[in-house]
């Protein structure tokens, strides 16, 4: 048996899955694509193409930080209650800390 990052296996066999991810729901419209991607700046992948293609189809897209590989998948709000009710119970987080930590 090989270690995994918890070091057991899933009662299937298989390796659990072991990403780094955030999920985000948010009011964006295409005309937003172009802002977000130059205020992510080279650090993250962003492209504005794909943006603007998930925002018209109410469909996801994803945002990759590219130093630590962390994946961000966005949610665009739909026009329906459920979408509306989620995002009314949203709240502020920090997604990681600039201050360094020492061991």
């Amino acid at each position: 048996m090989r270690p995994s990052a918890s070091g057991a296996r899933r009662q299937d066999g298989c390796l659990p899955r072991t990403t780094l991810d955030a999920d985000l729901v948010a009011r964006i419209e295409a005309r937003h694509a172009l802002p977000l991607v130059q205020a992510l700046g080279r650090d993250f992948y962003a492209d504005e193409a794909m943006i603007r293609n998930a925002v018209r189809h109410s469909s996801s897209f994803n945002l990759i930080h590219q130093a630590s590989m962390v994946k961000i998948d966005v949610f665009p709000v739909k026009a329906r209650p459920y979408d509306t009710n989620a995002l009314s119970r949203r709240r502020r987080d920090e997604l990681c800390s600039s201050r360094r930590r020492r061991a």
